[in-house]
């Protein structure tokens, strides 16, 4: 993670004194790099510490947190753009990675056990990235989590075609519908968190799942028919980005319970899993455009017909907890 925080901060500094495009598409690469380091190993660091169930509640946390990200960086980049140019942006993130560097390097202690180090140092990354991928369970819970993340990236592409161009929506208020589905998220996660105490992870990640594909389904209906204009697609989309809170969370717990002594490694393979499904919804959500309703609610329902499969038939209905500590 220091090192992640210190390939970060030099990479914002060179995208603040970028002379070009091409300099600035590299360093934005490299800056990215940096950034994945914390979020692969905070995942990990949970887990070191936490079992599966308060690992799950400590994930809906963080997942309200990084839900502040999609809310307020819009706000504040329009703020920082229209008084201070640019490359303020650049200077506010290094300031930002210089702040996290130091938070790392002096207020994180290890969390990896001595056994778990022993491991790693035993086996090459190539192998525990075989191993992990060798497991069905494993699988099953990436592949719940990156469907159901990954139709986020369909109504992230499709935003600006759907809100301004077919809504008519004015870009002043783009941001603050935008903000409404990250607020979603944000409060489902916190009933995740509370629901915990009382239910299993993998139960609630069940109802999540099937209510996620229950609001896709109501959604490409409206969509394709036009019933309901601009509520009769937002307000299912609400409910179908608001499941991250209770899908998404929950499997990264139970993906990392299932080979705890391979945290990092699971984590890993969980966010290329997000980012590569993410990143071929938004690739299929551009090219419909012209349709950007039909073309989102669409992929958004595809995917939550593969995030809704692993939840339903490959998890075990686990017994109702007793009663969990954690606060």
């Amino acid at each position: 993670m220091m090192i992640g925080a210190a390939v970060y901060l030099l990479a914002t500094l060179g995208c603040a004194l970028a002379t070009n495009i091409e300099e600035m598409i590299f360093l934005r690469f490299v800056q990215a790099v940096g950034a994945c380091s914390g979020v692969v190993i905070s995942s990990a660091v949970v887990r070191d510490r936490y079992d599966h169930q308060e690992s799950a509640r400590l994930f809906s946390i963080l997942l309200t947190i990084r839900g502040l990200g999609p809310i307020l960086a819009p706000i504040a980049g329009g703020a920082i753009v229209t008084f201070l140019g640019w490359r303020a942006i650049f200077w506010a993130l290094a300031a930002f990675g210089a702040m996290i560097a130091c938070v790392v390097t002096f207020g994180l202690k290890e969390t990896r056990t001595a056994e778990v180090a022993a491991r790693a140092r035993s086996e090459s990354p190539l192998r525990a990235y075989r191993a992990a991928l060798s497991n069905p369970r494993i699988i099953g819970y990436m592949l719940t989590n990156g469907f159901n993340f990954g139709s986020m990236f369909a109504w992230v592409a499709a935003a600006p075609y759907l809100i301004i161009g077919t809504y008519h929506v004015p870009a002043l208020w783009f941001g603050w519908v935008f903000a409404i589905n990250a607020a979603g998220f944000m409060a489902a996660s916190q009933i995740n968190h509370r629901l915990l105490r009382r239910f299993a992870a993998d139960q609630i990640m069940r109802w999540g799942a099937v209510g996620a594909a229950a609001a896709a389904a109501v959604l490409l209906l409206d969509a394709l028919t036009g019933f309901g204009g601009f509520a009769g697609v937002m307000v299912p989309l609400f409910f179908s980005m608001s499941s991250l809170g209770l899908v998404s969370t929950n499997a990264m717990a139970g993906g990392l319970a299932v080979d705890p002594s391979r945290a990092g490694t699971v984590s890993a393979l969980f966010g290329a899993a997000q980012f590569a499904l993410g990143g071929s919804a938004t690739a299929i959500a551009a090219a419909f455009a012209s349709t950007p309703a039909i073309g989102m609610a669409s992929i958004i329902a595809v995917f939550a017909a593969g995030a809704v499969i692993f939840p339903l038939f490959g998890v075990k209905p686990a017994p109702k907890p007793e009663r969990y500590s954690l606060g």
